[in-house]
Formats: structure tokens, sequence, C-alpha cells
């Protein structure tokens, strides 16, 4: 659930002030939030601080903790001094997607944990993420079996290939692809690397793929759309 930031100041400033005989101090015996790093390039799981597919956006992942009813979310941009409040999420999320971000500039975020009793609990760790520009125009080629995108403004040293069966979401071949160098449009055939699950892709299936650019730094990078085809 995400929320302005004229909301999220008066939760906090209500949780503050809310009772007189409270400390506002953080209560150690609440743990504080455990954000999940970066998960690995090539890994299916999609958990963890990383881009996503569906918008310019960095998502923040948490583990649910049953002592939180809020969770409270901090950040501060590279080029910023002070970190502001964010948003807050419902106890049943594990999820919040920053979609308020630039592109190519790093924002580094923490969480704290809110109780029943409107006590704030030690932050968490910081992580950070920097999004990058999105491949675009995806398209499979039937013939010679090719898997063609374009870039915008970024040239990338890898990529990485993500093809599923979208009907059984079973992962079908994951390929680090390395970039040619050659301009804004990249393409690569279907299994070059003997990767993958099928030999051939298989008539009447539906599948879906992206590709992933693998940032200039640590935790940087971005994820395409997905595109979709099925082999007739």
């Amino acid at each position: 659930m995400q929320i302005n930031k004229s909301v999220f100041a008066a939760l906090v400033i209500a949780v503050l002030l809310g009772c007189e005989e409270q400390s506002t101090e953080p209560r150690r015996e609440l743990p504080a939030p455990f954000l999940i790093a970066s998960p690995d390039d090539m890994s299916p799981a999609e958990r963890g601080i990383d881009a996503v597919a569906e918008n310019n956006g960095i998502q923040l992942q948490w583990v649910q903790d049953d002592r939180f009813v809020q969770i409270l979310f901090y950040r501060r941009a590279m080029d910023e001094k002070d970190f502001i409040g964010l948003a807050s999420a419902a106890v049943e999320d594990t999820i919040y997607i920053d979609t308020n971000v630039e592109l190519n500039k790093r924002y580094f975020y923490f969480a704290t944990g809110l109780d029943a009793q409107n006590h704030i609990g030690p932050p968490s760790d910081t992580l950070d993420y920097q999004l990058v520009a999105k491949a675009t125009n995806l398209r499979y080629l039937e013939e010679p079996n090719l898997f063609y995108w374009q870039l915008t403004d970024y040239l990338p040293d890898r990529y990485i290939l993500k093809l599923y069966d979208d009907e059984t979401n079973q992962p079908v071949w994951f390929s680090q692809v390395q970039s040619s160098y050659s301009g804004l449009e990249e393409q690569v055939k279907y299994n070059w690397d003997g990767q993958s699950a099928l030999a051939q892709l298989q008539r009447q299936r539906r599948y879906r793929w992206r590709i992933d650019i693998v940032g200039p730094s640590i935790r940087s990078g971005s994820e395409s759309d997905w595109q979709r085809f099925t082999l007739p």
C-alpha cells in the first residue's frame, strides 16, 4: 500500500504524539524489519530489492513479522543528504514498489516497524539500487529462431534473457548474453549456449520472455516488459 508524503508524515506524528505516557524512543524489544537483499541475476525468484518488469520502479521486499502492524519506509537519493519518510505498508504486505524514481540515480532505503501500541522499532539495514533504461521492442522471430530487442541510451556489457512457459510458469531458458557493442539493436539465437530445458520450442505453446539489463555497477539494472508469443 503506497501513501503520499503528507499522509505518511501525519501517520508518524500521530504515532509519536498519540499517547502522552508512551516513550518516543525506539522499543529495543521490537526487531528491525528484515529487508531482503538483491537476488542473483540468474535466479528465477524475484525476491529482494530489484527492478520490476511492470514499470520503472524499485521493488522492496521484507520478511513478514506479526509483531508489526505497519512497516514505515525511508529513502535518500544519492544526491540528497537526509532520509525522508517515503510510505507505509500494511503488515499483510511483503512488497512495496517505489515508482517515484529517476533513471541512473541510486536510491537508499531503510525501514522501521510499528506495533499495535504505536511503538517504533529500530531501523533495518540500508539497501540501495539504481535503475537504468529498459530494453524495448522485444520480438521473437520464428525464422531464423531469433530473439531481438532494442536499447535506448545505454550499452550494457551483458544481458539476461529469461524465457518461461507462460502456461505452466516454468523456466525454459535463462541465458547470459554478452553485448555485441554494435549499436542499439541486439539479437541472439535460441539455445545458443545449450542451456535450455527444451532443445526446440514446442508448437501450440505460449511463452513469455524478457530482457534484464545488467547495470554498470553493483545492484543496478532494469527488466523489460514481458513479451509473449505462441508457435503455430
